[in-house]
């Protein structure tokens, strides 16, 4: 549904069959995918215990109160920070 929702957003050319079942159709992930060689599929992977437990609301305010006091004294812009946790990076 999300394929279909974005091409009806900004105006983008599909098939009359999305607009009959209101997302797009059964190949089109797998086009997709054939499409763009640099993504890849991977598995979800368990979340340690340690993890799971740090993460409660005193961490996550804790951790903002900082960032903000980081940002602040460095003046960075909204463009300055990036995220890349769920970015992959190879060496060599």
């Amino acid at each position: 549904k999300f394929a279909y929702q974005v091409a009806v957003e900004y105006n983008i050319k599909h098939p009359q069959s999305w607009d009959e079942n209101s997302m797009a159709g059964p190949d089109w992930f797998s086009g997709f995918m054939k499409r763009r060689h640099n993504l890849s599929m991977r598995s979800a992977q368990a979340t340690s215990l340690a993890r799971a437990t740090g993460f409660n609301r005193a961490n996550v305010e804790a951790f903002f109160m900082k960032l903000g006091d980081v940002i602040e004294r460095y003046s960075f812009d909204g463009c300055d920070i990036w995220n890349m946790d769920e970015t992959g990076v190879n060496k060599g």
